[in-house]
Parts: structure tokens; C-alpha cells; sequence
């Protein structure tokens, strides 16, 4: 891959366990390759419970297709790991015929969730008689990672254990995830390493911006976090300490976050009597962040400590940076690190209110 040469004329097949737009890394990667003059193909999983089949269409002039999916059906009668197991499951039926048939050169799998997917695909692409090189790109820690289900954690890591020396060349997010990886599976070639940055500039230059868009005055102060919500995500100590701060501090969550976690956020705001300092805004494409997000006052990422956040420097981080935020960080170590060093912003400790309102 690292030897390839423009006008390549090569295939690549890039599967993502979920929606394709909001993911940034992917679609850079993809434009990337594009620009080599690779055809590629994005394949990902709708986050639309509506969606009942499969949608085409593009990013720039890279083609997508999206898939249902039919996790939602079991969702309401099945466990988190149960339903995961089974999106998996499906996904891979839907998606064998389709890739099949786009018969790429280069497999790339996104994420712990994408490993059994493309160890099968890649299998039968090659019990075929096809002559297929995979890419595996690690996003997360998996053996750090704070899962909601232990079952699914355990499934999780054994999947990667199963399926982690498969790939033909394996990518990563960071210099300390790939040193973990090479001690954890006595790998013979440590994972590339592909940082998350965003542009330093954004192309659009429009006059939409957060600020704007809640109405609010420079009088109000407003803390911004971009990025996806889950139960890791630390907000609610964000919003517990909104609740106690100035009425004049507002906080932005720009995020298509899942309906249970925008639920929680809801509840607890209306129980600190803080709703109206606190709003939820949809994403914004990947590379209108920083322009979007330019007039707040800071940026906040609260994430709650764990071995994948302590080797982790996220992209909402630098989209702050670029937009010329301070950053206000839990103190996971590769962020604080990064904070202290460069002297852009404070470090609280992760989940103390106390500690957030001070910063």
C-alpha cells in the first residue's frame, strides 16, 4: 500500500460498521486513495432505522452504498451484545454479494467491529481464486476500551485476537496504540500510524456557526463539544457542572448522538433545571467542524478515563485547536499530554464537577 504510484488502477472495498458521512478518517482515506487514482468504494451500515434497502450515492467522486440495519428489528427485545452479534451477522450477508460483485483489489476493514466481516469476505474472495490484499484499521484500543456489556467486550477482544495477524497491513490512530499492539501480539511489523486531523483549514467559509445558529450574544460564554455521545463520553459531568456555573455559560453538543444517551443528557438537565443552557445540535459535515465551531469559547472533551482514551488523541481535540479554542480536557494521558505541552487549554480530573468548573 505505502508503494503505491498514481493512476494505480487498483480496487478498494472500505467497510465501516455504521453510517459513512459523520466518519471522517474513512472518508479522508478514501479521497486519498481516490487521489492516487484508486477506485474506491465505501460500504457502511445505516443509522436510520427506516432504511429498508440499500442506498447508493456519493461522496465527491467517491461511490457509497449504505445497508440497512436490521439490528434495530431485535433492538428492542435483545441485549447490547446480542444485538451487535446480530448486526454483524447480517451485515455480513448483505454485504458479501455486493462486494463480491465490486470484486476490489484491496479489502480495508474499519474499527473491532469490521475484523470477523472482513476475515470471511477476504476468505472467500480468495477460496475463490481472487488475489485480494487486506487492510485493517484500528481505530481503538479494544483491550482498553469501556464497553457497556462485559459479553460484548469479551467478544470484541476475542475477535481481534482471532482475526489481528490476518491483515496484510494494519493501520492505527497512535504511536502508543501501535506499541501496545506490537507487544500484545508479538506483531513482526508494527501498525502505520494514521493520526486523526482534521484540515487545517476548512473549505467552507460560510457564515454558519454554532454561535449563530443557538442566537446567542457574545455576552454568553459557550462551550462547545463535537463528537459522538455514548456512556464513556463524560457529559453528564459537563452538564452537572453547567448547572453551576453563571447563567451566562450555555453548552453546545454538536452530535447525531443515539437517542438513549440524548435521553440521559435530557433528564439530567431538566433535574439540575439547567435545559435551557443546554442545547443539541446535528453533526456538520467533517470538514465544515472547525469553521462551524470557531466562535464558541472553548472546546470540552470530558472523556472518562480508560487504557483506549489514555493512548488516544481524538480529532474533536485539533478540530478545537484549528478553530482556535482553548481545550478544557479530562485527564486521559495522551490528551493531558498534549494540552500541557503545548499550553493550549487546562486538564481536570476526569468526572469531578468541581474540577470542571474551575478549569
Amino acid at each position: 500500500m505505502t508503494e503505491l504510484k498514481k493512476n494505480a488502477g487498483f480496487s478498494v472495498a472500505m467497510i465501516v460498521l455504521g453510517e459513512i458521512k459523520n466518519d471522517y478518517r474513512v472518508i479522508k482515506i478514501a479521497e486519498s486513495l481516490t487521489e492516487l487514482g484508486l477506485d474506491v468504494h465505501i460500504f457502511g451500515v445505516s443509522g436510520d432505522p427506516s432504511l429498508s434497502k440499500q442506498l447508493t450515492g456519493n461522496i465527491g467522486r467517491i461511490r457509497t452504498t449504505l445497508i440497512p440495519n436490521i439490528s434495530f428489528d431485535v433492538s428492542d427485545v435483545s441485549d447490547l451484545c446480542d444485538t451487535w452479534r446480530y448486526k454483524k451477522q447480517s451485515s455480513m450477508t448483505i454485504l458479501w454479494p455486493l462486494i463480491s460483485q465490486f470484486n476490489p483489489d484491496i479489502i480495508q476493514t474499519n474499527d473491532y467491529d469490521t475484523l470477523e466481516i472482513g476475515s470471511r469476505i477476504v476468505g472467500r474472495l480468495r477460496k475463490s481464486g481472487k488475489q485480494i490484499k487486506w487492510v485493517h484499521d484500528i481505530h481503538n484500543y479494544t483491550r482498553g476500551m469501556d464497553f457497556e456489556n462485559k459479553e460484548k467486550s469479551r467478544l470484541a477482544r476475542l475477535d481481534e485476537e482471532k482475526h489481528i495477524l490476518s491483515p496484510d497491513l494494519l493501520l492505527t490512530v497512535s504511536e502508543k496504540i501501535s506499541s501496545k499492539l506490537s507487544g500484545d501480539y508479538s506483531l513482526s511489523d508494527m501498525p502505520s500510524v494514521i493520526l486523526n486531523s482534521p484540515l487545517r483549514e476548512s473549505p467552507m467559509s460560510g457564515e454558519n456557526t454554532v454561535r449563530s445558529t443557538l442566537g446567542l450574544s457574545l455576552k454568553e460564554k459557550l462551550i462547545v463539544y463535537s463528537g459522538d455521545v455514548n456512556h464513556s463520553t463524560g457529559l453528564l459531568a459537563v452538564v452537572d457542572a453547567i448547572s453551576m456555573m453563571d447563567e451566562r455559560v450555555h453548552l453546545a453538543i454538536v452530535s447525531d448522538c443515539e437517542k438513549r444517551f440524548l435521553n440521559e443528557i435530557e433528564s439530567l438537565c431538566d433535574e439540575r433545571g439547567c435545559s435551557d443552557r443546554v442545547h443539541t445540535l446535528s453533526f456538520v459535515g467533517p470538514d465544515e467542524v472547525t469553521n462551524f465551531i470557531k466562535d464558541a469559547d472553548v472546546g470540552i472533551h470530558p472523556i472518562k478515563r480508560s487504557k483506549n482514551s489514555d493512548f488516544s488523541l481524538p480529532k474533536k481535540v485539533l478540530e478545537y485547536v484549528f478553530a482556535g479554542l482553548p481545550v478544557v480536557s479530562s485527564d486521559c494521558l495522551t490528551i493531558s499530554e498534549f494540552v500541557r505541552d503545548w499550553k493550549i487549554g487546562e486538564v481536570f480530573e476526569s468526572g469531578k464537577t468541581e474540577e470542571i468548573i474551575q478549569a
